[in-house]
């Protein structure tokens, strides 16, 4: 579960804006309902903003650097800067 924001109120200015968004739906703080926000719910890339969905948890997104977990999250943002610089 994530919470949905329009990002086009959030952002209405986006000169050298560049957000890439990985979104898993779990609670960023476990035990107080803190989720994220994202645009929608699906992958989509607009160009200044990307968001992609990944079915892990929290934790894994932000500490397993094994490669199949790596593929999902560390690799796309690379790939993301690529693209815009």
């Amino acid at each position: 579960m994530s919470y949905y924001t329009d990002l086009n109120a959030q952002f209405p200015y986006k000169d050298n804006l560049y957000i890439r968004q990985l979104a898993g739906g779990d609670e960023v703080i476990e035990f107080t309902g803190v989720h994220s926000f994202v645009y929608t719910a699906e992958d989509i890339n607009l160009g200044w903003y990307a968001q992609s969905w990944v079915n892990l948890d929290h934790i894994t997104i932000d500490r397993d650097m094994y490669p199949e977990v790596r593929d999902q999250t560390v690799v796309p943002f690379l790939k993301h800067l690529e693209e815009v610089f």
